[in-house]
């Protein structure tokens, strides 16, 4: 009896040791609890929920979107008076920048650049019909309604809420002032008063 193995040894619990008929039919076993229907049901359901959400999240925080600019630039612009009196305005430098609605942004951005070279040309011819009185005003308030009305004008509806000028450069012609020796050759000593 001691060549028969006694049922009870660790061998019978032992993977390594066990038949091929032993373990599939654990195979099976596992096999079959896995491929029951209720089982795939239960893991299709999971796996399109978790692809569902790494989908979301991957949309939510995957490539920011670019908020549409709200200020353009357009560019350095600059008058020359043709004519400038004693102490007006003979030429100004500037830059000019267009603050856009914050609803129409996007469509106005994209209305600019296709329309850049009329919308320069706007300006342009705006400078063209300015004196140099234009420029006398701090602010150039009416300067800046006249080139806010044309670019909407131009864009075909309302997207510029303000026009913004910088680098304002601006050089006046010297103002014409008579000097001591003009005033004093002007009068003659017998027009002097007495006294």
């Amino acid at each position: 009896m001691a060549d028969t193995p006694n049922q009870d040894s660790p061998r019978e619990n032992d993977p390594a040791t066990e038949t091929p008929e032993a373990s599939s039919t654990w195979l099976n076993r596992v096999g079959n609890m896995l491929l029951t229907r209720k089982a795939l049901a239960i893991a299709l359901g999971m796996s399109v929920l978790l692809h569902g959400l790494v989908f979301a999240g991957l949309k939510l925080q995957g490539s920011p979107k670019t908020p549409p600019p709200v200020e353009i630039s357009l560019g350095e612009f600059r008058f020359r008076s043709s004519q400038p009196g004693p102490g007006q305005v003979r030429e100004a430098r500037f830059s000019l920048h267009l603050a856009l609605l914050e609803e129409v942004a996007h469509a106005a951005d994209g209305q600019l650049r296709n329309h850049a070279f009329r919308a320069e040309q706007d300006v342009e011819q705006l400078l063209r019909q300015a004196n140099s009185r234009d420029f006398d005003d701090p602010l150039m308030a009416e300067m800046k309604r006249q080139f806010q009305e044309q670019l909407n004008r131009t864009l075909g509806f309302r997207a510029i809420d303000e026009v913004i000028i910088t680098d304002l450069e601006v050089q006046r012609t010297p103002e014409a002032t008579s000097s001591v020796v003009e005033t004093a050759e002007s009068l003659s000593w017998t027009d002097a008063p007495a006294g």
